[in-house]
C-alpha cells in the first residue's frame, strides 16, 4: 500500500510516499527512511524497494529531497543542496514517529547515500550529540568517491562556478540509469516523459555535491569518523559508470574497528541497482542484514 503526503519543511513542504504493509494486522518491524539518488524522484526511486520492504513487514517513508522531484521550479539550483541536511533529520523525524520503539533504518541510493551516510558524519562533528541518530544505514552505490571527471571539464566548471555559477549543465546519464531488466521501470516512465525527472542542474548545486563527496567519502576519510555503533551496510556494482567501486570497498575497509557491516559487491550490475534484474536478491540481502543486525525476528 503507497500513500502520497507532505514532510512540513521550509521554504517548501516535501512530497513523501510510504509504503506500508497491505495486511493492516501484519505486524510492523521497523521503518526505512529513504534518500532517493540525483535527477530521480522518491516514488521511481524506490518503486521496487517499497513494496519489498512493505511485505516483510517494515514502513517506507521516501521524500522528494530539495530541488528535485516535486519541488517547485527552478529544480536544481544554488542552494538546495545545503537544505539536504535539514530535510534528513525532518525525514528521520517522521520516521521514529512512525516506529514507536520499533528500530529506524536511514537507507540511500546513489546522491541519497551520500547524504545518508554524510548525515551521520555530521552528527559525529558535533560533540554533545552522543546518541545514535539512526539504527542503522543503507548505502547503495553511494558516491562517496572522487569524481572521475577530465581535467578540462574540472577546469570549465571552476570558471563557471566564479561567473555563472546558476547556468546550468545536462547530465542525462544519470537519471536513466542502464538495467539488465528491459521491462524495467526506470527504461520506462509511467508517465513518459516524466516531469518529476530532473535532467539539468546549476553548476553551483553540482559543485556543492562534489564537496560533500569530497568531506565525507574517501578522499576526506570520512570511513575513518564513522560512528562504530551504527551498522552499515554497503552495495556496489561492478558496471557502474558513475561510482567507482574500488571507492566504496575502500570506504568499507577503513572503517573504524567494532562497526558491524557488509559489503555487497554485484559485478554485473550498473549504477541503478533499484532497478537492477537482480533486485530482488539484493533487498533480500539488505534484509537480511538488517533482522539479523538488529535482532528483528
Amino acid at each position: 500500500m503507497i500513500e502520497q503526503g507532505q514532510l512540513e519543511f521550509s521554504p517548501h513542504p516535501l512530497v513523501t510516499f510510504t509504503w506500508r504493509p497491505d495486511d493492516p494486522k501484519m505486524e510492523v518491524i521497523g521503518v526505512i527512511a529513504a534518500l532517493h539518488g540525483f535527477a530521480v524522484h522518491a516514488r521511481l526511486g524506490f518503486h521496487y524497494l517499497g513494496p519489498f520492504f512493505a511485505e516483510r513487514g517494515w514502513i517506507v517513508v521516501a521524500p522528494d529531497l530539495p530541488g528535485l522531484g516535486h519541488w517547485p521550479e527552478p529544480r536544481g539550483m544554488p542552494g538546495h543542496w545545503e537544505l539536504v541536511p535539514a530535510a534528513v533529520a525532518a525525514l528521520l523525524r517522521r520516521a521514529r514517529e512512525l516506529a514507536g520503539d520499533k528500530p529506524v533504518v536511514l537507507l540511500g541510493s546513489s546522491l541519497g547515500g551520500l547524504a545518508a551516510i554524510d548525515h551521520v558524519l555530521r552528527r559525529e562533528e558535533r560533540r554533545g550529540e552522543r546518541d545514535k541518530c539512526v539504527d542503522a544505514v543503507v548505502a547503495m552505490v553511494p558516491a562517496i568517491g572522487i569524481p572521475s571527471l577530465p581535467w578540462y571539464l574540472m577546469a570549465l566548471a571552476g570558471i563557471a562556478l566564479l561567473f555563472a555559477p546558476r547556468a546550468r549543465v545536462g547530465l542525462k546519464k544519470y537519471a536513466r540509469p542502464a538495467s539488465h531488466d528491459p521491462n524495467s521501470i526506470i527504461l520506462h516512465p509511467e508517465p513518459d516523459p516524466d516531469p518529476y525527472i530532473l535532467e539539468r542542474v546549476s553548476i553551483k548545486y553540482l559543485s556543492r555535491v562534489f564537496m560533500t563527496m569530497w568531506k565525507s567519502g574517501i578522499r576526506g576519510q570520512g570511513q575513518a569518523r564513522w560512528d562504530a555503533r551504527i551498522p552499515l551496510y554497503l552495495v556496489s556494482a561492478g558496471n557502474d559508470d558513475q561510482v567507482n567501486p574500488a571507492h566504496v570497498k575502500a570506504f568499507h575497509d577503513g572503517l573504524p574497528a567494532g562497526t558491524t557491516s557488509a559489503l555487497l559487491h554485484k559485478e554485473g550490475d550498473y549504477h541503478g541497482v533499484l532497478y537492477e534484474a537482480d533486485r530482488k536478491e539484493v533487498f533480500e540481502e539488505i534484509h537480511t542484514f538488517l533482522v539479523k543486525t538488529l535482532k528483528l525476528l
